[in-house]
């Protein structure tokens, strides 16, 4: 008989968990970025639904997150950019807490200038955030980032 580790068995559960919740979550369990949860509210959109994003601090002391995520769509196995904006918010998250935005699933007119950005079409999507970390070598070996966070989610008509 195979006998499974706890953080295995506890990693199984949290998968099983998160689908039944409908909760799309890809925890980064290793390393200075343990405890940060980048998710969604959902793992199925609609054009014109909005996806809410969250960066979830669970236990680091400083974290500084980047709020506005960069959103791609796959197509012929590449993943192409379908949000093009220069703006950028940093949000200070404390343990604890987290910091929630949205993205409307909907092609804007005027962002694909200079090709660079994608229209929004059904398919498979994939959000992406960076946050830095405030962690200090004091407590040993640690990096600030930045750390590249990712979320997958479909979008229907």
């Amino acid at each position: 008989m195979r006998r499974y580790t706890l953080p295995v068995l506890v990693m199984a559960y949290l998968v099983v968990l998160g689908l039944l919740l409908g909760i799309s979550v890809i925890p980064t369990l290793m390393g200075p970025t343990g405890g940060i949860l980048f998710r969604t509210d959902r793992t199925e959109y609609v054009m014109g639904n909005t996806v809410l994003f969250q960066v979830w601090n669970e236990r680091i002391e400083f974290v500084a997150a980047w709020t506005t995520a960069d959103v791609a769509r796959l197509a012929d196995g590449e993943w192409l950019p379908v949000t093009c904006s220069d703006l950028i918010l940093i949000a200070m998250i404390a343990p604890g807490t987290g910091q929630t935005w949205g993205w409307r699933v909907e092609s804007h007119p005027g962002q694909a200038i200079g090709g660079f950005c994608h229209p929004v079409e059904p398919g498979a999507y994939r959000g992406y955030t960076e946050l830095h970390t405030g962690c200090s070598d004091s407590d040993g070996p640690c990096s600030n980032g930045p750390f590249r966070l990712q979320v997958d989610f479909t979008v229907t008509f």
